[in-house]
């Protein structure tokens, strides 16, 4: 989907300097040459930073993306309520789902043609394998991350 878009040299210059020391390591020890394998360990690393974070905390939440997307008025309204805004917003912030919040970058989707991007096998099972050694969980057939604990459905 990325095919002459974004190089993976471009992604491995940009992204992997970012990432903490010990996550840049792995990387340098289980490189994969290929766009979709930086891409993996770029969001693994960014679940680990946040494991790490909300590890001793309850006072941080997380909301499920699967529950937005079932539902988003009823969401996007308990939303509003749990942050303190007022629900009479709630049209008008769905309407900022109606566009492409990646628009005019590398991965918008008119420029990787579609919502989703293909995952080959191998990087799942090399992202999965990676993710253990971050101490990320990933359950089932498409490798769902399963110990955030905040995670919740948020819909009413």
């Amino acid at each position: 989907a990325f095919s002459g878009k974004v190089t993976f040299s471009h992604m491995e210059k940009e992204f992997i300097p970012q990432m903490p020391e010990r996550l840049q390591k792995l990387w340098e020890e289980s490189r994969v040459a290929d766009f979709i394998h930086c891409a993996t360990i770029f969001t693994l690393a960014n679940f680990h930073m946040y494991l790490n974070e909300t590890r001793d905390r309850s006072d941080i939440r997380a909301f499920s993306y699967e529950s937005l997307v079932s539902d988003r008025y009823s969401f996007c309204r308990s939303f509003f309520q749990e942050i303190g805004i007022d629900g009479q917003y709630v049209d008008l912030a769905l309407t900022a789902m109606d566009t492409d919040s990646q628009k005019n970058s590398a991965i918008s989707k008119d420029k990787v043609l579609g919502d989703k991007i293909e995952i080959s096998e191998d990087a799942l099972h090399w992202g999965k394998r990676i993710g253990q050694q971050l101490g990320i969980e990933m359950d089932g057939h498409d490798f769902r991350i399963s110990n955030i604990q905040q995670a919740r459905n948020f819909c009413s």
